[in-house]
């Protein structure tokens, strides 16, 4: 079976157009399904959303072979053999899809909106726009920007204002990173020695209001790179990244909390990209290949949490993006992360091949909860009772502040609702105490959190064998390697190698 041609789908358009109308009927006349959408936080979510048809598609009659049905969004694939041409649907589960009826506010609602608070307390918001050239990635990031402006100066203001937010603009292809509020002056992804990524000499700016937000966001999108391909006349030929830090100013030892909204350069198959020259097919590779590792990043990163049977490989410093977004994908990160894929479906018939490879990219990452429980461990702060919980916090407090473990862990809560908490708001009921200060809060909050890391790392040690270590290659004293998924090889500069059996770091420097 052969993937219909555009000669053969326009050859064959009111055949292939009554099929779906005939399939949509039917999904109509069946009963309504289950929402299976949870109200459970989930760290990583992906959502599908397609446009309508536009209106020099609407001129060539083209068909539209993307529906939304419940959660899942539908792909009719238009097909041929020596029978005739077909339409094959394609279903693809999401945390929720979008069709052409639903707005930039509700999407901003169940996809974006819980990312705020997140923010504000100290926690990693990422979210990408993900989809191929031409299928509204751009349309619904701006809409994101307008009520993310909105709504965290007024969530900041209704807690009471003690926040500055600085913001910064940057694109990335491949290698090279660039200013976009500082003229496109080049930059650096940097990983210091205690971890820490960094974009050091990348221009920040104090902003205070919702007008100044847009200003800037405007400003940096008019220098991202743009090319005229066969799909758009200003094709983004960049990630654009797009970052909003806060800083608690009340509780300074509160970490920075920080929203990236990032615009994908837009996938392009070999039938988009055939006029393309040298150099425009040079950026299509890296923009495919850095596309690439991203999803790996994110999938791996979903199994991981899954509490998969099997070793996962999370390959974030193979590009400067994922690497950006280290805190992201690692298990051991040192504060709460939530991760937003909305990936863009065309909904012309002529793309639906481009929009199955877009479909087949995100697929993997809705990654179904684990069908047994973990094995109970008595140390994981997330299965405390509430007693258990209010006895830990009882022992790492002076007597003085017994009424601390009530105010901490409430009646109705138990470790996972204090495990779950931010860091802001754990300071805050420490602090409403008026017994202990900002110092010996913060200590408290940390050793928690080290112990919700703690359990992470075990469960991943005790279900991959207890770190043994495979040898796949002999290395000389000296020699740099480089590590992928599947092997190791030769390499010419140093790779930072995670040693699983001794839980320790290693540079390639000592012994």
């Amino acid at each position: 079976m052969a993937a219909a041609g555009p000669e053969q789908i326009a050859l064959h358009a009111t055949f292939l157009r009554d099929s779906i109308t005939t399939h949509i009927q039917t999904l109509a006349s069946a009963a309504e399904k289950e929402n299976s959408s949870s109200t459970e936080a989930r760290e990583i979510s992906v959502y599908l959303r397609t446009r309508p048809l536009l209106p020099n598609e609407i001129e060539r009659n083209s068909v539209n072979a993307a529906v939304v049905h419940g959660d899942d969004l539908i792909l009719y694939k238009p097909e041929i053999n020596y029978k005739g041409p077909r339409i094959s649907p394609i279903v693809t589960q999401a945390d929720a899809s979008f069709g052409p009826e639903d707005g930039n506010q509700r999407v901003y609602q169940l996809a974006l909106a819980e990312l705020i608070p997140l923010t504000l307390g100290g926690g990693l918001g990422s979210v990408f726009a993900y989809g191929q050239t031409g299928s509204g990635k751009t349309y619904t990031m701006s809409g994101m920007q307008e009520l993310v402006a909105a709504d965290v100066f007024r969530l900041a203001e209704e807690r009471g204002g003690h926040y500055e937010f600085k913001f910064a603009a940057f694109e990335l292809l491949g290698n090279d990173v660039r200013d976009l509020l500082d003229n496109r002056k080049p930059l650096k992804i940097l990983e210091d020695k205690f971890g820490n990524v960094e974009v050091p000499d990348a221009k920040d700016y104090i902003v205070t209001s919702k007008d100044q937000y847009l200003q800037l966001v405007t400003a940096a999108a008019a220098l991202r790179a743009t090319e005229s391909t066969l799909k758009n006349d200003t094709s983004s030929r960049s990630h654009a990244v797009y970052r909003l830090t806060c800083r608690n100013t009340r509780l300074p030892s509160v970490k920075e909390g920080t929203l990236y909204l990032l615009d994908l350069a837009g996938s392009e198959s070999t039938r988009d990209s055939k006029e393309h020259d040298k150099a425009r097919l040079l950026e299509t590779r890296e923009i495919n290949r850095s596309l690439m590792t991203l999803k790996d990043c994110i999938r791996s990163r979903a199994l991981a949490s899954t509490r998969s049977s099997a070793h996962i490989h999370i390959p974030y410093r193979q590009s400067k993006l994922t690497l950006l977004l280290k805190d992201a994908f690692e298990l051991s990160a040192p504060r709460h992360c939530r991760t937003a894929v909305i990936a863009h479906v065309s909904p012309n018939l002529l793309d639906a091949s481009h929009s199955a490879n877009t479909l087949k990219y995100v697929a993997p990452l809705k990654i179904p909860p684990p069908t047994t429980a973990p094995r109970p461990d008595p140390d994981d702060p997330q299965i405390w009772t509430h007693e258990t919980a209010r006895s830990w916090v009882r022992s790492k407090i002076p007597r003085s502040a017994e009424m601390l473990p009530n105010i901490l862990v409430r009646e109705e809560e138990a470790g996972l609702q204090l495990a779950a908490m931010s860091e802001e708001e754990f300071m805050e009921r420490c602090l409403s105490t008026g017994v202990i200060g900002e110092k010996k809060a913060k200590a408290v909050y940390l050793a928690m959190w080290k112990l919700v890391v703690d359990a992470r790392l075990r469960r991943r040690e005790r279900e991959t064998g207890g770190g043994k270590v495979k040898v796949v290659k002999k290395v000389k004293p000296e020699a740099y390697v480089r590590f992928t998924d599947e092997r190791v090889e030769d390499g010419d500069e140093k790779t930072r190698v995670l040693l699983e059996s001794h839980s320790s770091w290693w540079d390639g420097e000592g012994k």
